[in-house]
């Protein structure tokens, strides 16, 4: 039987080492991956995702929204300890801007409803076929819409 799970990276990483899982598909960083054998499956970008009569003032050169404007909107976010969660974070800590979670969430699909909804925007993976780069569908902002 095959059973389909849904955890924290920590949670998912202590089942692989006491053998109570025998495949995990998860992000991990470098740190986390000490003692296991992981196989990279994909890489995918991370994107803002906002309803489409939101309003996102671009922060970069180009019209890409830059962490700062999006923390300055209601953030849709993951529980700490999700793989999502963590990347945004890193990423926001790089930037030196501070972020404020609004909703937090334990899937993409339970994301898009308060975003849809125009409550908050969404930090979130943007997946792409095969050898091809995302192209998110974009407002003039270049922030990723939701539609209804």
């Amino acid at each position: 039987m095959v059973q389909l799970r849904r955890a924290a990276v920590a949670d998912i990483r202590q089942a692989l080492r006491e053998g109570t899982v025998d495949v995990a598909v998860v992000a991990l960083d470098r740190r986390q991956q000490r003692g296991l054998v992981p196989r990279l499956l994909s890489r995918e970008d991370m994107v803002p995702v906002a309803a489409p009569g939101r309003s996102v003032t671009p922060g970069t050169a180009g019209g890409t929204v830059g962490l700062a404007a999006v923390a300055e909107l209601p953030l849709v976010d993951f529980p700490p300890g999700w793989a999502v969660r963590h990347a945004v974070g890193r990423a926001f800590r790089a930037a030196g801007v501070d972020r404020t979670t609004t909703f937090e969430v334990n899937d993409i699909v339970a994301a898009s409803e308060p975003v849809r909804n125009d409550l908050g925007v969404c930090i979130c993976p943007c997946p792409s076929p095969r050898g091809s780069r995302p192209r998110p569908r974009t407002g003039s902002t270049g922030t990723r819409r939701t539609g209804r």
